[in-house]
């Protein structure tokens, strides 16, 4: 009898001892999903961070694209203002020339009456 109550005792330090184990192995699983949870949401930020990657070098592109297109716009506007400055010089001599024919007919007139 003694002997059976030592193997009833064992058994139930054993049964203690599995559900401690199952536990554990619980806590274990548990954790082992999260780490796949941190795993997945890792890869979905890096996929993230990946595509703004992408986005910044086209934005990057873009406006090195504008800036070129900008130094060219300033260009074409300064030759443009060069030129308008060369066209208003000539029509002020031209009107300057014109006033001086009539202002010479205008003494022929005064002459001739």
């Amino acid at each position: 009898m003694l002997k059976e109550e030592e193997l009833r005792k064992q058994v139930q330090s054993m049964g203690g001892m599995h559900d401690e184990v199952e536990k554990k192995l619980t806590i274990l699983k548990a954790r082992e999903y999260d780490k796949v949870d941190w795993l997945k949401k890792i890869a979905e930020y890096e996929g993230k961070n990946k595509h703004l990657q992408l986005d910044n070098e086209s934005l990057v592109k873009q406006r090195n694209n504008l800036d070129i297109a900008n130094v060219e716009l300033n260009k074409y506007k300064n030759d443009i203002e060069g030129r308008n400055k060369e066209l208003e010089q000539e029509l002020e001599y031209f009107r300057k020339t014109h006033e001086d024919h009539l202002e010479k007919f205008d003494n022929k007139m005064e002459d001739i009456a």
